[in-house]
């Protein structure tokens, strides 16, 4: 398995975790016992010798050899409940290394509803011991690998409709499972180009009518540097799926593309902050951009995006057009948002421009003591 199969178990482990921290301590059915002692009862010479042995298998890619180990070493009452624990949860998780067969898999579903014994506290100061943990969890590890051999699943069956350019694919994502639909995604992020852009107008037509298609959309999209595909997605795909996508335009895009891309996306409400705080990575090279971020000053609950996509230039032009703007705009909104762009850019010159405002007589007390505040 690669590294970065590894890393999306880890990944999905310190997930689970975050979840159980979340747990009250009366929930537990156990004490808390003192790490230290636990952590040395699970690393005896003993133990280590199966860790050893577990590994190599997993290495081997032995699935019947791995599991009969795994059964024996649930089955022996001479190891502590602790070590018995880690090599369990060390088992569980090295089988995703390895190729699963109906005995193995059967086992892991097992072990996927087995609760932790041993607990520690979160916190060892015993002032302040709030919360127990699992010491290793074995569900968790467990449930991990069935995930990981369901995605791999689907990935495989993916490949396979991608290669004869089979057009059920969008539709077994659609219906797919969360399982299921990150191995296709995965496929689809490891295929040939070539074999991708066959499915671009079918997933610009199911995001139109609200198929929940967004992940594949927009690794097609990045993968094919799509500009209709990517409209769409700014049109029609999931809010919070488009929010990670937006900053990674400029590895696909050329700055013209990406722009029209947030522009698109500026026009609806859940992200045209996010669409903005873009925008300034390319009002450098665009005046368009420039020009967009200028007149969205002016609006009372995004002004502040554009406010801070201009600061974060730190361009000297653009420093002077907001100084020229404090003398000369009348709207308070639109006033407020250039005070706030030169307060987080910082420089001498937006410095300033903010000092001559509270030597101006004619300038409004308010500002004068706001920014004295600051």
């Amino acid at each position: 398995m690669c590294d970065r199969h590894k890393l999306q178990c880890r990944n999905l482990i310190l997930g689970l975790a975050f979840w159980v921290l979340s747990i009250p301590t009366h929930a537990f059915a156990v004490d808390p016992v003192d790490r230290h002692v636990a952590l040395a009862a699970a690393h005896t010479q003993e133990v280590e010798g199966f860790a050893n042995r577990i590994q190599k298998l997993a290495a081997d890619n032995s699935a019947e050899s791995i599991l009969q180990l795994i059964i024996r070493i649930d089955n022996d009452s001479g190891l502590s409940v602790v070590a018995r624990e880690r090599l369990l949860y060390e088992a569980a998780l090295a089988m995703a290394h390895v190729t699963p067969t109906p005995a193995s898999e059967a086992f892991i579903e097992k072990l996927g509803n087995r609760k932790p014994e041993t607990y520690v506290w979160l916190n060892e100061d015993p002032h302040h011991r709030h919360a127990g943990v699992p010491l290793f969890d074995i569900g968790a590890a467990a449930r991990v690998t069935l995930r990981f051999w369901g995605q791999e699943r689907a990935k495989h069956t993916a490949l396979l409709l991608l290669a004869a350019g089979d057009s059920r694919l969008v539709d077994k994502y659609v219906v797919a499972n969360e399982v299921d639909r990150a191995g296709i995604t995965n496929a689809c992020a490891t295929a040939p180009t070539a074999q991708l852009a066959v499915y671009s107008a079918t997933v610009i037509s199911r995001l139109q009518v609200g198929d929940p298609i967004t992940p594949l959309a927009a690794m097609l999209a990045s993968r094919l540097q799509d500009m209709p595909l990517y409209i769409a997605l700014a049109k029609h795909g999931t809010a919070a799926t488009i929010m990670r996508l937006l900053p990674t335009l400029n590895q696909t895009l050329s700055p013209s593309d990406a722009f029209a891309v947030l522009v698109t996306a500026s026009h609806r409400d859940e992200l045209v902050s996010a669409a903005l705080l873009q925008m300034g990575r390319y009002a450098d090279v665009l005046p368009a951009a420039q020009a967009t971020l200028f007149e969205w000053l002016s609006d009372f609950t995004h002004g502040g995006s554009a406010a801070a996509a201009l600061a974060r230039l730190n361009d000297a032009g653009i420093i002077r057009l907001l100084g020229d703007m404090l003398e000369s705009e009348t709207n308070d909104t639109t006033l407020r948002r250039v005070l706030l762009a030169l307060r987080l850019n910082g420089s001498d010159a937006a410095s300033s421009h903010l000092h001559r405002l509270e030597s101006n007589p004619a300038a409004s007390q308010k500002l004068k003591q706001e920014i004295a505040a600051w």
